[in-house]
């Protein structure tokens, strides 16, 4: 057996302590950086899904507009019709009672 003075045997023994503590803490440091970058990682998921969410929306807002846009122009066209529809009518209601009228007339 090898005798080292006590001195000497407390400053090893101080040393390992350190050393273990150094590693633990280094254990400690390495989980906490997985975790991080899990977090990031998944964050950056998140925000592509979010854009992609927002870019979607929009798209789906632009075509909602512009098919409101042809609805509402037809409607316009429609109406524009039966007006038109409305006169020629009555036109031709107003001209068959005057030929109903002057041929049954004496």
């Amino acid at each position: 057996m090898i005798c080292v003075p006590r001195t000497q045997a407390n400053t090893v023994t101080d040393a390992l302590r350190r050393y273990d503590v150094l590693r633990e803490a280094h254990q400690v440091q390495t989980r906490l950086l997985v975790q991080l970058t899990a977090a990031d990682s998944l964050r950056r998921r998140q925000v592509v899904t979010l854009r992609s969410a927002a870019d979607s929306s929009a798209r789906a807002t632009q075509l909602l507009s512009r098919r409101l846009d042809v609805s509402q122009q037809r409607s316009q066209l429609w109406q524009g019709r039966a007006r038109r529809r409305g006169w020629l009518v009555a036109g031709l209601t107003t001209v068959l009672g005057s030929i109903v009228y002057l041929s049954l007339a004496p």
